[in-house]
């Protein structure tokens, strides 16, 4: 697993936070873990305000001596500005290859103040458009 440490500002220029990248992959035991961290600076510690840690289960049916089950899932994570915005969001780009049939989807997450955290959005389906 390899490990990505950045200082950025999200949700204002003043406030810099410490945001964490793992790249995390599953391979052949239907299990995918994906790990992504945001912490905030506050007297001297860091507090965490986003933890996208999941593990993606995938049913696995039975299987036969000579079928094939490979999963490969990789996240990558950007700061987006937001329109008319001093803020930023953390967008997420998910590419999943499962027995050489790739997936790709996306999704936002915003900070919600009344909430004191990041909120995500669904994951949505990203396609590209046809070769003509």
């Amino acid at each position: 697993m390899s490990v990505f440490v950045e200082i950025a500002s999200i949700r204002n220029p003043a406030i810099d936070e410490v945001l964490v990248h793992h790249a995390g992959a599953g391979h052949g035991a239907g299990i995918s873990v994906q790990d992504f961290n945001v912490f905030a600076a506050s007297r001297g510690e860091l507090k965490l305000e986003l933890d996208t840690e999941e593990v993606v289960k995938l049913n696995r049916p039975s299987l036969g001596p000579k079928d094939r089950y490979d999963l490969l899932q990789r996240s990558t994570f950007v700061l987006v500005p937001v329109s008319r915005s001093i803020s930023r969001v953390v967008e997420e780009t998910r590419s999943s290859t499962l027995n050489d049939t790739l997936a790709v989807k996306r999704r936002e997450f915003r900070w919600s103040a009344p909430k004191g955290r990041y909120l995500p959005s669904k994951l949505f389906t990203v396609s590209a458009a046809p070769k003509s």
